[in-house]
């Protein structure tokens, strides 16, 4: 079965009225115009998303958006669809912004790491980079929508083979490493670069093309801590930040996001994220750890 079949039809019954009849829906269009008769297209559209649901094509793919930082991202099979946990990595990289900052995006996907960062710098300048030309056409495209053409270079390239540093902020959410973990979708280990790649190459790379006083911000399995710790000793990184992101409360820690820097703090923030009091309620502690609330892609039929 498809989790949340019946939310998930809603949703795409208000998807497929907007498409084809151009309205407007919600909550109060549907108690206002309850009694009336949808479009024979109309139906036949809904019908044949409801179709494609059932084969488990993601929401997200059917509608072809995505909500992350409060923009709306342009999403289709050849990206990850963005995590909203993920977001807590744009916040954290936020904090240390300034004016001018230089952001390098690996495995970029959609862009919407490094366009929610960019979108809120003081002229800000990034590159993204990808092993897949489709992922880039994406991301080109979620540039232009929000208007970050100008400062913004998407790389075709194999990591870092065409990476020029030095940049004061280098972020990423990579691939699965290790497969115990490794996506049993084929396709989005394709998109997002090899799932062999060493975490030791990430990291080391990294860290040549980082400023002084720059920053290297990373999301990863938790299995990996151990990984990530010794990864970052031994190339004269500090772990700065960790936190350990459960989905839902009591729940073993699924992600891990890091921010390693080649300047040793005094203070080391350790703490613990939880997403989801239940499914799709947000925790005041996420809701509060960003400067908006994002909203899923089903609020729409709740507001």
């Amino acid at each position: 079965e498809v989790p949340d079949a019946a939310l998930d039809a809603w949703y795409l019954l208000e998807y497929a009225i907007r498409k084809i009849e151009k309205k407007e829906t919600g909550r109060t269009w549907y108690l206002m115009n309850r009694k009336e008769s949808i479009l024979p297209g109309t139906l036949l559209y809904y019908q044949e998303l409801v179709s494609r649901r059932k084969q488990r094509i993601p929401l997200q793919h059917l509608t072809g958006e995505q909500e992350f930082y409060g923009y709306p991202f342009y999403v289709n099979e050849h990206v990850l669809i963005p995590r909203q946990d993920t977001e807590v990595l744009v916040e954290e990289a936020l904090k240390r912004k300034k004016e001018g900052m230089k952001v390098l995006d690996l495995c970029t996907g959609s862009g919407c790491i490094l366009l929610s960062i960019l979108k809120n710098l003081k002229q800000g300048t990034g590159v993204g980079i990808d092993i897949s030309e489709q992922a880039l056409e994406v991301a080109r495209r979620n540039a232009k929508r929000l208007g970050l053409e100008a400062a913004t270079t998407f790389v075709l390239s194999d990591l870092f083979e065409k990476a020029q540093g030095p940049y004061d902020m280098i972020v990423s959410n990579p691939p699965y490493f290790i497969n115990s973990l490794k996506c049993p979708d084929n396709k989005r280990s394709v998109a997002r670069h090899t799932d062999s790649l060493p975490l030791s190459e990430l990291v080391e790379n990294a860290r040549a093309l980082l400023s002084s006083a720059g920053r290297i911000a990373l999301v990863f399995p938790y299995e990996q801590l151990e990984e990530v710790r010794e990864t970052a000793q031994k190339n004269s990184l500090h772990i700065c930040r960790q936190t350990n992101v459960i989905p839902v409360p009591g729940a073993h820690p699924k992600r891990l996001l890091v921010e390693l820097s080649p300047v040793s703090t005094d203070t080391k923030n350790r703490n613990t994220l939880t997403i989801e009091e239940a499914r799709h309620q947000y925790t005041p502690e996420y809701i509060a750890c960003l400067l908006y609330t994002s909203p899923s892609p089903r609020d729409g039929l709740l507001s």
